[in-house]
């Protein structure tokens, strides 16, 4: 079956965002990085809004405990990697959609390989280790990657509170606060790195690396977040990653494509 793009399912998109937004949307490329629970609806998102082109970037397989959050997790699905799952379901949305599907962890030693020479119009940072998201954010200012981040959407229950603002403006997230000092020691500056955040305070009590031991924070920062059981349910990163997917139309259809 060929679904073109101006066929019935994606019709209501041409009401809304007109035939040359369609267009945009159609040619436009996205990178999402980090298929967990926010990059599982970002993903989506953007594939049930006529995306013409996602590279999917994650390493991990789904597993049991991602059931309550991940659009990707199923019984079904337990133990196959995660870009594999989320590009059987984004193909099943739409049989057209180019997919770049990349098995590999994020960090620093791997950015050249995911992220040069790929033209992306857009890219949404939903990894959840704060080591390799402020190398993404570094990565995607040098070489002048458009892209919002995802702060911590774990610890929270109320989805109205969550916004998109801007990093160096953010508060209430312990996340944002630990990135938004490291990138402001960096010369990062007000209006440079968008993010969408929950002012929120979390509900249960998580590693705050400002409260660590000095060796404690080197190692954060070498290695990402330490892996906590994280209190979680599927409103908040649902939220979390439409907005990421909303805020990157937005900016597809402003473009000068």
């Amino acid at each position: 079956m060929n679904l073109e793009f101006s066929s019935t399912a994606f019709s209501r998109l041409e009401l809304l965002f007109g035939e040359d937004g369609l267009k945009r949307l159609k040619n436009a490329h996205v990178a999402i990085v980090g298929l967990g629970a926010v990059g599982s609806f970002a993903a989506e998102a953007l594939a049930r809004t006529a995306v013409g082109r996602i590279t999917l970037i994650d390493f991990d397989l789904v597993g049991e405990t991602n059931i309550n959050r991940q659009l990707f997790a199923l019984h079904s699905t337990i133990g196959k990697p995660k870009v594999e799952v989320a590009a059987s379901r984004l193909l099943d949305i739409n049989p057209n959609i180019k997919l770049d599907c990349q098995q590999v962890f994020y960090h620093q030693d791997t950015a050249a390989e995911l992220l040069g020479g790929r033209d992306f119009d857009f890219l949404i940072d939903a990894i959840d280790g704060a080591a390799p998201k402020l190398d993404l954010i570094r990565n995607c200012l040098e070489r002048k990657i458009n892209f919002i981040s995802a702060m911590g959407a774990a610890g929270r229950s109320q989805p109205t509170l969550v916004e998109i603002g801007d990093l160096l403006l953010t508060s209430g997230c312990p996340l944002a606060r630990v990135m938004r000092k490291q990138l402001r020691r960096e010369g990062v500056k007000k209006g440079e790195v968008a993010v969408v955040y929950s002012p929120e305070p979390i509900a249960v009590e998580s590693c705050d690396p400002e409260s660590c031991e000095e060796e404690e924070r080197e190692e954060f920062f070498q290695r990402g977040r330490r892996r906590r059981i994280q209190p979680s349910a599927i409103f908040m990163p649902g939220v979390f990653g439409l907005l990421a997917a909303q805020y990157a139309v937005d900016e597809i259809l402003n473009s000068s494509l």
